[in-house]
Parts: structure tokens; sequence; C-alpha cells
């Protein structure tokens, strides 16, 4: 059993780094969002955390950015810019150096100083961290006022990839999706590309289904749930 999970770790490792141009794409539209929405005030605040939270930004800002480089502002805050897309982030002083300092020493990022300027990436171990947990955050998000419109997922996976087949299920749940039943999920958001990534990244596009439909008879447990309100 542990050598089954093994192995479907490893495979799932590779195909993230295979497929990472789909959750770096996704996640740069996330972070350059929340940036043009951001105010200066937010922004500012946002740079002084530290620790974990430091950590966090800093890796996803390696993942949506690429290399960066980083300089003093001010006397206590740091600007990030990336080579991709030259996508910006700040830091606090204090919370740059401990998140940098913590990934360089396992060995997550590579580090070097020009001056007064660092320019940083992340190394193939730090890929897959930050690949896992971009993987694990992804959600489906409210696209505006509903369409009427449900969106069902349906799979028989053999139980040769029970692996596979229980990280699918757990994937759409954590992703935001209603269990039907063992093997049917569903969604009032639109969820193709999402789950066209999880089937392929799991190898088992093949026994899935996805099904777009007006009408589930008996939906209003389904609309209370994602609190649509009453169906015209």
């Amino acid at each position: 059993m542990r050598a089954s999970k093994r192995k479907y770790e490893e495979h799932l490792k590779k195909q993230l780094m295979r497929r990472r141009d789909f959750l770096i794409t996704r996640m740069g539209k996330e972070w350059d969002v929340i940036q043009r929405s951001a105010r200066r005030e937010q922004i500012l605040r946002k740079a002084q955390e530290a620790g974990g939270a430091a950590t966090r930004y800093l890796m996803t800002l390696l993942l949506v950015g690429g290399v960066i480089t980083v300089v003093a502002l001010a006397p206590n805050i740091f600007g990030a810019m990336g080579h991709i897309a030259r996508r910006k982030g700040f830091f606090g002083r204090k919370g740059f150096f401990d998140a940098k300092n913590y990934l360089r020493k396992r060995k997550y990022i590579t580090v070097r100083k020009h001056d007064d300027a660092y320019e940083i990436k992340l190394t193939r171990e730090g890929a897959d961290i930050v690949l896992q947990k971009s993987l694990n955050d992804m959600r489906i998000q409210p696209t505006g006022a509903w369409d009427g419109i449900w969106h069902l997922v349906m799979f028989d996976i053999p139980n040769k990839h029970k692996w596979a087949r229980d990280a699918l299920r757990g994937r759409l749940q954590a992703m935001g999706l209603y269990r039907m039943q063992e093997s049917v999920f569903v969604s009032p958001y639109p969820c193709k590309e999402e789950v066209l990534f999880l089937t392929d990244l799991l190898s088992v596009h093949q026994y899935v289904r996805l099904v777009a439909t007006k009408e589930i008879f008996g939906d209003t447990d389904l609309c209370d749930y994602f609190a649509l309100g009453v169906r015209k």
C-alpha cells in the first residue's frame, strides 16, 4: 500500500511539472487581479507580514514571476520584480530576510546578490513544493450571477487506479464542488478547464464525463448549498 502511494505521489509530482503552465497562468491571473484591486495602504500592510505568510508570498511570486529581482525601496520596505510579465511584490525587511533564509536553507531557492539587489529563483525542489501548494489551493470561483446551468462531473474509475480515483474525489470536493453521489459531483459555475487539468494530471481522463445541463429535478438542496436562492 505504501509503495503504491509513493508511486502515485511520484507520478503526480512529474505530471505537475509537465502541466505547470496551467497553474502558473491561473495563479498569475489571480495575482494580477489582487494587485490591481489592492490599495496602497493594503499593499504596505501586506508587506509587513513575516514568517509563513511572507514565505508563501515569496514562493507564489517566484512561481508567477519567474526569476525575481529584489531591492530596498525604503529602510524597511523591499520591492520585488518578476522577470515574467513584470509582476511586482513588496516585503517588509524582516519578512523578506526571514523568508529568503528559510527557503535557501531548504534548497528551495537560489540567491545571487548584485550590489544592493538580490536575484532569486526557484530550484526544482522549490517548484515541486509551490506547484503542489497551488494545486491544493485551486478553487472554482463564482463568475457573477448564476446562469442557471449545472456543471456535472461523473466518473467510473477502475480499482487499479484507486489512488487516482480517491485523489480526484478529494480535489473536486476541495475545489468547492458538491458531492451528489459517490462518483458524481456538481457545481453551478464553469469548471471544465480545471476538471480537464485534473483528469490529465491523474491520467484518468478516459473514465470521466462532463455534463452541462439546465435541469436537475429536485435541485432545491443544491441551490441552498450554493446559496443561489430560488430558481425562477
